[in-house]
């Protein structure tokens, strides 16, 4: 006979005239696809408060900690995956470099003085490296934007040549050495290199000048993973793989359109009438292009390759509508080549040319929870329409107030120098990424939840620890009025314990109850909260 488990997800308080009931399912016999990881990445901000003694210490432990405190509560996030930039070596160019803002998004290389590679180079980045490792984060990508400058065609780690990778010709095998030996050198040091990520937003021109970066065309993008392979195979990291190709917008993945349209928006004006499209090489359908045998850019026969696409979320959650319009094909498209889907970079943008991106909260008005929520439903759209099995932020840390929010505020002490030093402090978004990262394993798997789909409402997901032990609900309120749950647990057995972690305003992924039997919990209002149901 199956095993019904009723949980009772309701209010605490005396008063529940504002709070809404619901009734969710969770069928444990219903499975998707396996979570692999969470993870954020070091650019650019790492690099410097890598630097800042005590306060390094402090964003540590916030982004990857997997401990509890004396008062049950997330010391961190326990982030898994670690996202290591190999800089071109603009930083060490200096104002030659061209980019802007002044030292913070110019990134050191590994390339000393002499031209031999030099290890005591990016030292903030390989101090939270190390951290990381202690904490018990297992893999770790070495991801880039640019080649290295003494590689790029013009010097510099920005391009100026919009129908091409700004890469010499004759360079190819010397960027792909250049990689490999940085996995080497660390795989040596106890970490495990679990990727080389060769190319960044490839439907980019990067012909401006606000970061590291260049555009690829399908065929260089098959040319270096080619070249990464050889090296790879040569030095023997048979545990390092090959992430390609980390398209700029999730629609790159199955239409050519998006990738056409990204490439002329982002070219610089000087450069706009030497730009040549190309639909056979410009990199859209990147499922197809890279992972169809019959495909000219077909990369699947690698030894390097495993089955996986990486791509990012710029312009894929305008609104309700465009989370579940645009990742509804990506499901069937990845299936179709075997291939998983990994979202490996988004933050939150307010406005795209004036656009409105969200279309429940002012754009112009609006705080680190409201962000939050936010990024809670692109990560439930990921995980429940697109079957997403990564989910990675982007900048880990950023300095208050300047490029973008991130998971850990940098405060430099002395008049704003990121080189002087200065204190950290864990968001709002840090803790609603927790909601999911913390409780969310490697391993566990997606099982089916209904009841709680609408997402301008309460919504939620659910997943399976690989012991069936152990499940994880997360639910997201962006409303202003409390709700009550009545959770239905399906084929599964006696509970042993009920816990729930909320982050709001007023909790910062906080244990706000735990029991050994179900009993009634709030839902508050603009809310992430992650219910653990651990049975006997």
């Amino acid at each position: 006979m199956k095993k019904l488990i009723y949980l009772m997800l309701g209010a605490v308080i005396s008063s529940t005239s504002n709070a809404d009931n619901f009734k969710t399912t969770t069928d444990t016999s219903k499975l998707y696809q396996t979570i692999d990881c969470f993870g954020a990445s070091d650019a650019w901000s790492g690099a410097f408060i890598g630097k800042w003694e005590k306060a390094r210490d402090d964003a540590a432990r916030m982004l990857f900690s997997q401990k509890f405190d004396d008062c049950g509560n997330p010391e961190g996030i326990g982030l898994t995956m670690w996202r290591f930039n190999m800089g071109g070596g603009t930083f060490e160019q200096g104002e030659a470099s061209q980019i802007q803002p002044k030292k913070q998004r110019r990134v050191e290389s590994f390339i000393g003085k002499d031209g031999k590679l030099d290890f005591t180079k990016a030292s903030g980045q390989q101090y939270l490296m190390k951290k990381a490792k202690e904490y018990g984060c297992t893999d770790f990508v070495l991801f880039s934007n640019t080649p290295p400058v003494q590689m790029t065609r013009n010097g510099l780690g920005f391009s100026t040549t919009p129908n091409t990778a700004n890469l010499q010709d004759d360079k190819y095998d010397d960027f792909a050495e250049y990689m490999v030996s940085i996995a080497e050198y660390f795989t040596k040091q106890g970490y495990n290199i679990a990727f080389i990520s060769p190319c960044n937003e490839p439907q980019v021109s990067w012909t401006k000048t606000y970061q590291e970066g260049t555009g690829w065309n399908n065929s260089e993008i098959k040319r270096i993973a080619v070249e990464l392979d050889k090296a790879l195979t040569k030095r023997g990291l048979d545990n390092t793989k090959i992430m390609i190709s980390e398209s700029g917008r999730m629609q790159c993945l199955y239409n050519i359109e998006e990738a056409v349209k990204i490439r002329v928006d982002t070219i610089n004006e000087k450069f706009k009438n030497e730009l040549k499209i190309d639909e056979t090489e410009i990199p859209g359908k990147q499922i197809q292009a890279f992972f169809d045998p019959k495909s000219p850019h077909y990369v699947g026969d690698l030894k390097h390759m495993p089955k996986i696409i990486a791509g990012h979320e710029y312009r894929s959650d305008f609104t309700v509508d465009h989370i579940v319009n645009i990742r509804k094909p990506v499901p069937a498209e990845a299936a179709k080549y075997g291939v998983k889907f990994w979202q490996t970079e988004w933050v939150f943008v307010p406005q795209y040319d004036g656009v409105k991106t969200n279309d429940i909260m002012d754009p112009n008005n609006y705080d680190h929870m409201d962000i939050a929520i936010w990024m809670a439903r692109v990560i439930h759209g990921d995980f429940t329409i697109a079957n997403a099995h990564s989910w990675q932020y982007w900048k880990a840390m950023e300095m208050y107030k300047t490029g973008g929010p991130a998971l850990v505020d940098g405060y430099p002490i002395n008049n704003g120098d990121v080189e002087g030093g200065g204190a950290v402090e864990g968001t709002k978004i840090l803790w609603g990424m927790g909601n999911y990262s913390f409780f969310i394993r490697p391993g566990y798997t997606r099982i089916d939840l209904t009841g709680a789909e609408d997402l301008r409402k309460v919504f939620g997901s659910a997943y399976i620890s690989p012991d069936k032990k152990r499940i994880v609900q997360v639910y997201v309120n962006p409303t202003y009025k409390k709700h009550t749950v009545s959770a239905k647990v399906k084929n599964w057995g006696n509970i042993k314990k009920v816990q729930v972690f909320r982050t709001d305003q007023r909790n910062d992924l906080a244990n706000t109850y735990a029991d050994e039997k179900s009993t009634e919990i709030t839902i508050t209002p603009r809310s992430i909260t992650t219910v653990v149901i651990d049975k006997e």
